[in-house]
C-alpha cells in the first residue's frame, strides 16, 4: 500500500481533476446578446456598385481561441423572393484588407425570409496563428445575379463597440481580385461601424482527466516505494 502522503496526493489529484474536467468546453466570442434586434448594416448584393462583402475581424488568442469551429452572423433577406445567395469565407486580415487565398470557403449558401435569423457556418477545426487577425465574411461575389439584397445585424459604434479584438468591415469590390488585392482601397472600417452581431465558436481545450492525473500521482509515488523495496531486498540477500 502506498505511504499515507502518496495516498493523499492521489486523492487530491482525483479531486482536482474532477473539478477542472467539468469546465472543459468550447470557448466563444459573441456580441449577439448585445444586439438590439434591429440595428443592421447593409444592404449587401452583387448588383453593380453595391456593397458586395461584409465581415467581422477578430484576433486569434492561444490556447483557447485559435482553432475556429464555426461562425454565426444574424442576417435577413431584404426582398420576399427569391432567396439571397452568398458565400462564407475566412481570410487573414492585414489591418487594411485581406491577404492570401481564402483559409476557408463554402459553396453557394442562401437565406430567405425578411425576419432576422442566425446563420451558422461550420469551418471544421480551422487552425489559426496566435496573435494574428482574421476576418470571417459573407460575400455576394461568385454567385448568380441577385435582385435581392441582405442585411446583417450589427452592434455598438466607435468606442462603444462590443468586441475589442476586431471590427465590422465591408467592401464594394466587384471581383475577387479587387477584394483580395485591395487595389484601389476597397475595404471600409473604423468610425462608428462597431461590430456585427456575431458568434465565433472555437475548439475546446481538453482538461486532464481524473484517471490520468491519478495515474501520474501513482507513478510519482510508486518510484520511491520501488526503490525502498529494492534496497530492502539487497539487505536481506
Amino acid at each position: 500500500m502506498p505511504p499515507r502522503s502518496c495516498r493523499r496526493l492521489i486523492t487530491l489529484a482525483v479531486a482536482f481533476a474532477a473539478m477542472t474536467v467539468s469546465v472543459a468546453r468550447a470557448d466563444v466570442i459573441t456580441t449577439i446578446p448585445a444586439w438590439n434586434g434591429s440595428q443592421a448594416v447593409g444592404a449587401m448584393s452583387n448588383q453593380p456598385g453595391a456593397v458586395t462583402t461584409i465581415g467581422q475581424t477578430f484576433t486569434a488568442v492561444s490556447p483557447n481561441l485559435n482553432v475556429l469551429n464555426s461562425f454565426t452572423f444574424v442576417v435577413r433577406d431584404n426582398v420576399t423572393t427569391p432567396a439571397f445567395d452568398f458565400l462564407a469565407q475566412v481570410y487573414q486580415w492585414t489591418g487594411t484588407g485581406i491577404t492570401g487565398p481564402a483559409l476557408f470557403s463554402t459553396g453557394p449558401l442562401s437565406v430567405a425570409g425578411q425576419a432576422y435569423q442566425p446563420t451558422t457556418v461550420n469551418t471544421g477545426a480551422l487552425n489559426l496563428v496566435n496573435g494574428q487577425q482574421y476576418v470571417a465574411l459573407f460575400t455576394a461575389l461568385g454567385t448568380t445575379y441577385n435582385v435581392s439584397s441582405m442585411s446583417l445585424g450589427s452592434v455598438g459604434s466607435g468606442t462603444g463597440a462590443a468586441y475589442t479584438g476586431g471590427k465590422l468591415v465591408y467592401s464594394d469590390a466587384q471581383t475577387f481580385t479587387a477584394l483580395t488585392t485591395n487595389t484601389p482601397p476597397r475595404w471600409n472600417f473604423g468610425g462608428d461601424l462597431g461590430d456585427l452581431a456575431f458568434t465565433l465558436a472555437f475548439a475546446s481545450v481538453p482538461e486532464p482527466s481524473p484517471v490520468a492525473l491519478a495515474a501520474v500521482a501513482s507513478v510519482v509515488c510508486g518510484v520511491p516505494v520501488a526503490i525502498r523495496r529494492r534496497l530492502k531486498a539487497r539487505k536481506t540477500a
